[in-house]
């Protein structure tokens, strides 16, 4: 394929249209750039207290390799929106990356593989599809690596409702990083659109299931919140502490 052809669909959208060959792609890029900053908040205090807890880091961790790759194909593309969009992304995941393995509770042996395998997998990808592009200069290497970013982009969208099942067992939302999951949304929300005006499957697509995830993500968080936090650490699910009063109630009346 050749390194020449646009990101988008030729022909579907008039150069000279502001609104949706520029403006949409200029706010994508300030909104994908917050979600990359909206988990600072959480992965400062990581870094400063070498401590994790509870936050579940396999999101981040996949965010990374889809900023990686798809960094690495809007360079291959020369697409100024793609990785001005992906590059802050990338710095500010792996920043993640130091943190979550500096932590001192990050001890677990499978989260520590999975996160590794994750990592792994990713990297050696991305120096597979570089070789292909830079080396090799094969003619189809920037089409797979659209297919390789757009597969890491489903992943980390899609990811999003294993959390959701365990949310709705626990009836807590401790694990989700509540300004991720809204950026998450807004940034997809905005890439759908502008995807769907190019008429581009690839756009559009992966944004489409992280607008839909993430509107139930944050559904989850207003319905279950963190919980109430235990004395001794840790969290204690929704309604349980109404519960456990409603069966003291119970046996004071009892023993009445």
């Amino acid at each position: 394929m050749d390194a020449t052809i646009p990101i988008t669909t030729q022909g579907l959208i008039d150069p000279d249209d502001l609104l949706h060959s520029q403006l949409f792609p200029l706010i994508g890029v300030v909104l994908a750039n917050i979600m990359a900053l909206s988990t600072l908040p959480t992965f400062i205090p990581v870094f400063t207290e070498r401590k994790i807890g509870p936050t579940d880091p396999t999101p981040v961790v996949i965010m990374f390799s889809s900023a990686c790759h798809t960094f690495a194909y809007a360079l291959a593309m020369g697409n100024p929106y793609l990785y001005t969009s992906n590059g802050p992304a990338t710095l500010v995941q792996g920043f993640c990356m130091l943190a979550l393995f500096r932590a001192k509770d990050f001890e677990d042996v499978a989260s520590v593989n999975k996160a590794m395998a994750i990592i792994g997998v990713g990297i050696s990808w991305l120096v597979v599809n570089l070789g292909l592009w830079m080396v090799w200069k094969v003619d189809w290497a920037i089409w797979w690596m659209g297919i390789t970013f757009n597969l890491y982009q489903y992943c980390f969208f899609l990811f999003p409702l294993l959390q959701l099942i365990r949310v709705v067992k626990t009836r807590s939302a401790i694990s989700l990083v509540p300004t991720l999951i809204l950026a998450v949304t807004v940034n997809g929300s905005i890439w759908s659109i502008y995807g769907i005006a190019l008429g581009d499957k690839f756009v559009a697509g992966p944004n489409i299931i992280a607008t839909l995830v993430g509107a139930l993500q944050i559904i989850a968080w207003v319905m279950f919140g963190r919980g109430a936090e235990k004395p001794g650490g840790g969290y204690e699910p929704v309604g349980q502490d109404e519960e456990a009063d409603g069966e003291g109630d119970g046996d004071a009346r009892r023993s009445d």
